[in-house]
């Protein structure tokens, strides 16, 4: 071992656990939201109605964080975490919302 490649494994051991802890930070935070998101449509959407027809035809679908984005966070941040289902709409990428975004203007 030379004296280079063992600062650049120091550098790099050292910016993984650096990069992981900020990330577990995020994937918590976002696990908070989908948490809440959850119980807040199944109590708006699901709990009140008894039939598919009480429901109006629209659902709210949440998606839940991968577990896995504590170490790369991907696409995982920027695609949406919940999208509405309607019996006269197909869904898109476009329909879905984010409710953990930074960012408002997405």
């Amino acid at each position: 071992m030379t004296f280079r490649f063992l600062v650049a494994m120091v550098v790099t051991l050292s910016l993984v656990v650096a990069n992981t802890v900020v990330l577990i930070a995020d994937y918590e935070r976002r696990l908070t939201s989908y948490d809440t998101a959850v119980k807040e449509h199944h109590q708006r959407f699901l709990r009140r109605a008894r039939t598919y027809s009480e429901i109006d035809g629209e659902i709210r679908v949440d998606r839940p964080p991968n577990p896995l984005s504590i170490f790369n966070a991907g696409l995982d941040r920027r695609l949406g975490n919940s999208i509405t289902v309607k019996y006269t709409l197909v869904p898109t990428l476009w329909d879905t919302r984010s409710h953990s975004a930074d960012n408002p203007f997405l």
